[in-house]
């Protein structure tokens, strides 16, 4: 009788068990998540060229990003991921303890080129100070993702074993050592084909530069677009 009533519990806590299992299971598969970039901003005049810039391209053959001073805000990604909403207040605290540790710097962007996802880019020089910024804010964020990234990132060409196993493990595609800081000007359907007239309609020489004294955390849009910015934050002065 007593081993008969040992076994009855220990089905019921089995039992009790697997339903809490498969409840946290369809918490976390209907919790709500946000998608989020730590990023630099650009002044008026710099934010106006690459405006300019992406116009160019979408004249010329069509483009998935189409840069503008709404919701579509040219920038520059440090850090993009996918957060549970639950997270974003640690998020949060975490870029103000980066950007406290971070003195301001100059940026240079001298290089364009059409990465094979068909993203147009401005590519800027990875200084010390650039890598370093970057490398800070994956290591304080990347633990709050638990796991999330954008499915969509799978889906674009030119997808690598390297980039996918990036995405599984930072939630971007783009870090570390493959960090490639750039602002997105443009984005072609058919990379073979449109890179080039694309790349042709900007400068020959692309020569940007400015100093770094704020990051800001913004909502990511389509296509990694910036589509509204939500806080601000300076750098150590």
């Amino acid at each position: 009788m007593s081993v008969q009533c040992d076994l009855g519990f220990v089905q019921a806590g089995r039992i009790c068990w697997n339903l809490l299992f498969y409840a946290k299971l369809m918490f976390m598969l209907n919790e709500p998540t946000v998608d989020r970039n730590v990023v630099i901003l650009f002044d008026k005049q710099l934010t106006n060229e690459f405006i300019k810039l992406s116009q160019k391209i979408s004249s010329k053959v069509p483009s998935k990003i189409n840069l503008n001073a709404s919701d579509e805000i040219p920038h520059l990604t440090l850090y993009l991921s996918r957060y549970p909403k639950r997270n974003v207040p640690k998020v949060i605290d975490a870029i103000f303890k980066v950007a406290l540790s971070t003195k301001p710097f100059r940026l240079k962007l001298t290089q364009k080129s059409c990465h094979s996802s068909g993203t147009i880019f401005i590519d800027a020089e990875i200084s010390p100070e650039l890598f370093t910024l970057h490398e800070k804010l994956v290591d304080e964020l990347n633990t709050f993702r638990e796991g999330l990234y954008n499915d969509d990132e799978m889906k674009l060409p030119g997808r690598t074993k390297k980039i996918r196993k990036n995405l599984i493990e930072y939630g971007m595609w783009a870090v570390k050592q493959d960090y490639v800081p750039h602002v997105s000007v443009g984005r072609v359907g058919d990379p073979e084909k449109e890179c080039n007239p694309a790349l042709e309609t900007l400068p020959n020489r692309v020569d940007y530069q400015t100093t770094v004294s704020q990051i800001a955390f913004v909502e990511s849009g389509h296509d990694g677009t910036c589509k509204r910015i939500l806080q601000n934050f300076s750098l150590e002065r």
